[in-house]
């Protein structure tokens, strides 16, 4: 009860939700191994979603502002490695259906890795600024590749919602009600997620910026059902 009354219930919830996606990340990968895609990219989604809430967590508790700096950057390198593992996730979930063109994948791994330097150095955030309180940060961004980032990450996800909306359109039975579970999860997330952590903090607003991780955690909790005790039954 100290601990929780010391860093607040909110990062509380917020270290509680990123534990458990690396627990589901070790435990599906333990389990399943590396071999299936479909189990591979899932663990890349909830290790990057982990790295996402953790690195948010630790900037928020901790008081020397470079180490929050430096937390605060590398939560948005995982937040940046939530979408291509999403896309590639649905493409193989519950069945693999189309495939990428190699062009594409190569556009895809390339932005990867520019905005992934971007993200630590001033073309990405320009200033930092640790308040008194625990939960305070005041963040300045060069806007350009702020919106570089924000593209890159919503056109991946709402890719990965297409291939799955067509997916439901040609399934029946539990697979589709399986896809209908993800989408519902990936687009309440989609929604929450890049209004809290993307709409808001483009308006300087970094009051909910803990919000984020929390509403993408049901969808990896449905998926992580839906791939390891569905297929266990």
């Amino acid at each position: 009860m100290e601990f929780l009354k010391q860093i607040g219930f909110n990062n509380f919830l917020l270290l509680v939700t990123s534990l458990l996606n690396l627990i589901m990340s070790g435990v599906v990968l333990s389990k399943k191994g590396g071999k299936n895609r479909m189990y591979l990219y899932f663990v890349t989604l909830t290790f990057f979603n982990f790295i996402w809430g953790i690195a948010i967590f630790l900037t928020l508790i901790i008081t020397q502002v470079n180490l929050a700096e430096f937390w605060y950057r590398t939560c948005y390198l995982g937040a940046l490695g939530i979408a291509p593992a999403l896309l590639y996730f649905s493409l193989h979930f519950p069945f693999q259906s189309k495939k990428i063109s190699k062009i594409s994948n190569i556009l895809i791994f390339l932005f990867f890795i520019l905005l992934s330097f971007l993200i630590y150095s001033k073309w990405h955030i320009t200033n930092f600024i640790k308040l008194d309180n625990m939960s305070g940060i005041m963040v300045n961004y060069y806007k350009p590749v702020y919106l570089l980032y924000s593209l890159y990450f919503i056109i991946l996800v709402v890719l990965a919602i297409k291939i799955l909306h067509d997916k439901f359109k040609t399934s029946e039975g539990v697979i589709r009600y399986q896809i209908i579970i993800l989408l519902m999860t990936i687009i309440i997330g989609l929604i929450f997620g890049s209004y809290f952590d993307l709409l808001l903090i483009y308006f300087q607003d970094f009051t909910y910026v803990w919000l984020g991780p929390i509403f993408t955690f049901p969808m990896n909790a449905a998926v992580f059902y839906l791939i390891f005790f569905e297929k266990e039954k």
